[in-house]
């Protein structure tokens, strides 16, 4: 499944601008695979399309990395529900 680069970043525990620096040198290299942590994730551009500069960054993980993080989420807020 296909997710933003802020997404991305907060799924793979990675700072925003350290993403955005490992696509532009995947980029600048030619490669379509881009590793990040470990992590090997595909990416692609789509042009004329929203942002200020006409471009979105879409970034393909693996459902089960995007499906494990959202529980971990809802079972943070559940724990922090059952305190107060």
């Amino acid at each position: 499944m296909w997710v933003n680069s802020k997404e991305v970043a907060e799924i793979l525990g990675v700072n925003l601008r350290k993403l955005q620096r490992c696509v532009a040198k995947a980029q600048k290299n030619g490669q379509k695979i881009l590793t990040i942590d470990t992590q090997k994730t595909m990416y692609r551009y789509l042009f004329g399309r929203g942002g200020a500069s006409g471009k979105i960054l879409q970034i393909w993980i693996a459902d089960e990395i995007v499906v494990a993080h959202n529980a971990n989420l809802s079972d943070k807020e559940g724990s922090r529900g059952e305190i107060e």
